[in-house]
């Protein structure tokens, strides 16, 4: 993951291709990995396959949810927005 590791590098990593060649393993695994080493604030997987809980409607609060939970100094940042 030298992608990630590069101060001077992207901070999205666009991962596309066709249906069935294991991009959601593929990005399962960074996360996995990139939770393990306390270097992922949050994240949200879409899917066919999960019903409500993979749908758009459930992008922000989710993602808000798991802010709260990582830096605590968002705590009250997320609650005023809110």
């Amino acid at each position: 993951m030298a992608w990630f590791e590069d101060s001077n590098g992207e901070y999205i990593f666009w991962l596309n291709g066709m249906a069935g060649t294991g991009k959601s393993t593929i990005s399962h695994t960074v996360a996995w990995d990139l939770a393990e080493k306390k270097r992922l604030a949050a994240s949200f997987f879409f899917s066919q396959d999960h019903g409500d809980i993979s749908h758009a409607r459930q992008f922000f609060t989710t993602i808000a949810t798991q802010l709260t939970r990582s830096p605590p100094v968002l705590r009250p940042l997320i609650s005023q927005a809110i």
